[in-house]
């Protein structure tokens, strides 16, 4: 009836349902046989007989996956998280690691079929990157969530741990005017379109060897480039938009 694997270094773990069907030798003995072949095999096994009833929900669950992302994923920080899903009703069906570096990524699989209010579990969660400073994203698995292709970043502030425009600034020798201007339109003193044509105007007389070198400084968010390169492996298409510095943003596709 259903068949998954897990393997973790040299461990292997297969869980399978079967329907034995009616008339099929009684529980015990078969599980006594199940249990002699696993030992020949130099395996080990648990088998327990299921009723009919639980069977029938495995095909009814509603699965949502809850994605988290962190510098460095604690122990007690999935503690406190399956403690969360626990006292919702939810199950962990699955964890899956994406990413452990500078970032820390895990999928966990969630089947809220008999969560009551999953509104509830969702505010949770919320409270529990607030205090423990994760960020985490909560979304059905469904066909639409594996289907996607496409992801989109911001280069400012996103793929990159600054503004492109202040690096320019710095070069064109302004970086203190341009970020004067860049407060005042913060602060709601100032359009922010006309900061904009402003900061920009500053620039004028940049060489293009200067947007270069400031092209080279842009650093990058931590984990941007192995998030990039994880999509890029799953087969995602990975784009990137800005406020119009290509010349930023073509040596900046190059890095990742």
């Amino acid at each position: 009836m259903d068949i998954q694997q897990a393997t973790l270094l040299d461990l292997l773990a297969l869980s399978i349902l079967v329907d034995v069907g009616p008339g099929a030798e009684p529980s015990s003995r078969l599980l006594r046989a199940i249990g002699g072949t696993a030992l020949s095999l130099g395996l080990k096994v648990d088998a327990r007989p299921i009723e009919v009833g639980e069977a029938s929900r495995l095909g009814r669950r509603d699965l949502w996956a809850l994605t988290i992302l962190s510098e460095g994923l604690e122990v007690a920080t999935v503690s406190r998280l399956a403690r969360v899903v626990g006292e919702h009703r939810a199950n962990i069906v699955t964890i899956h690691r994406l990413a452990e570096e500078d970032l820390s990524a895990v999928d966990f699989i969630l089947d809220v079929t008999n969560t009551p209010d999953l509104a509830d579990l969702k505010s949770e969660l919320l409270h529990l990157s607030d205090a423990t400073g994760i960020d985490l994203g909560l979304q059905p698995e469904d066909a639409f969530r594996k289907s996607k292709r496409l992801v989109v970043f911001d280069v400012d502030s996103t793929l990159v741990d600054g503004e492109g425009i202040d690096e320019l600034a710095r070069e064109a020798g302004q970086g203190e005017a341009v970020a004067a201007l860049t407060r005042q339109a913060m602060d709601g003193q100032l359009d922010f379109a006309e900061a904009l044509h402003r900061r920009v105007a500053l620039l004028a007389g940049l060489s293009l060897e200067g947007v270069r070198r400031a092209a080279e400084r842009l650093p990058l968010t931590p984990g941007a480039r192995q998030t990039v390169e994880i999509l890029k492996e799953l087969g995602y298409r990975v784009a990137a938009i800005s406020g119009g510095f290509d010349l930023l943003v073509d040596p900046l596709r190059q890095r990742l």
